[in-house]
């Protein structure tokens, strides 16, 4: 990695790169809010899967958060027939489960070990790290039951972004409103081991082939599949970065949080490339790029002649 001005070498060692946080949505009018939630941590870097109870989906519909993660919504304990046991894959695939917005009714059952639907059954089952972000009436917030199930949990290890206060959707005025989206997907990046330590630097990396035409059907290359760019990429935008990526032609979907410019020839990369490294504190370049490119690039297919037999 080359930083300008000077050299510098970053390591990404102990990123997290494809992660998976489950995130679980309950019953609460701050539901929307959990869109954003997910949104930012797509663009830390990290897949993101849903968990809703029912009562969740009046609020916010399974069909947003699936346009958002490009997986499929859990709400049911069977609504998935190939997975009979559903609940322990979901908490299996998690490296961490957060429930935003968590209702008072999901905390005591959580902190009690109830589980009766596909998300508290999820939560129990899982060894993730657990996150709750409680969302509710103030007086439901400070009435004592609720007080004294939020500090079992706080025993038992699990990590609680507590409410702020503020004006809340039933009139009233008080503690017991959702944190902060930024808030929350800090606290689970924590849990994660996410260093956070690239926030507010660009970095450019380019990856991939360049391929050089000989004539519309053939070109020169060099075999690459890009998936160290892509993977350096993915680190560094989940320690916080503002990635561009300069990828040349390769199959890899683009990494969650990160700018992609896509390009063909090796001109198109270097000005793809010196475009963004104008403003970029680090530049990673990954690309194999091709040796050689035809001096020049015929319109239409050249047929084979003399000179393609010597």
């Amino acid at each position: 990695m080359a930083e300008k001005g000077r050299t510098q070498a970053v390591s990404m060692t102990g990123s997290a790169p494809c992660k998976t946080v489950l995130v679980g949505v309950t019953g609460c009018i701050a539901a929307y809010k959990t869109c954003e939630i997910v949104r930012l941590l797509q663009k830390a870097g990290v897949r993101v899967k849903v968990v809703m109870t029912e009562h969740a989906t009046e609020f916010v519909g399974p069909t947003t958060f699936r346009a958002l993660t490009h997986e499929t919504v859990a709400v049911g304990l069977f609504d998935d027939p190939s997975d009979p046991i559903h609940h322990v894959s979901l908490a299996q695939e998690a490296d961490a489960f957060l429930i935003a917005p968590c209702t008072a009714n999901v905390i005591a059952k959580i902190a009690n070990g109830l589980a009766d639907d596909l998300l508290t059954t999820t939560a129990l089952a899982t060894t993730s790290p657990l996150i709750v972000a409680p969302a509710m009436n103030v007086n439901m917030y400070e009435n004592g039951a609720t007080r004294y199930n939020i500090g079992k949990l706080h025993i038992r290890g699990v990590r609680i972004v507590e409410a702020g206060d503020g004006y809340l959707a039933c009139g009233d005025v008080g503690r017991g409103r959702l944190a902060e989206p930024a808030d929350i997907v800090s606290a689970v990046l924590e849990e994660l081991g996410v260093r956070r330590d690239l926030s507010g630097r660009h970095v450019m990396i380019t990856a991939g082939p360049t391929i050089e035409p000989i004539d519309p059907v053939r070109y020169i290359t060099n075999h690459s599949s890009g998936k160290t760019g892509y993977a350096v990429a993915r680190a560094a935008a989940l320690r916080g970065a503002d990635v561009t990526l300069v990828s040349g032609p390769v199959s890899l979907p683009a990494p969650e949080g990160v700018r992609v410019v896509r390009v063909r020839t090796a001109r198109e990369m270097l000005a793809a490339a010196s475009e963004s490294f104008a403003a970029a504190d680090i530049g990673v370049f990954a690309a194999a790029v091709a040796d050689m490119r035809p001096k020049e690039t015929a319109s239409r297919k050249l047929k084979k002649g003399t000179a393609d037999a010597d």
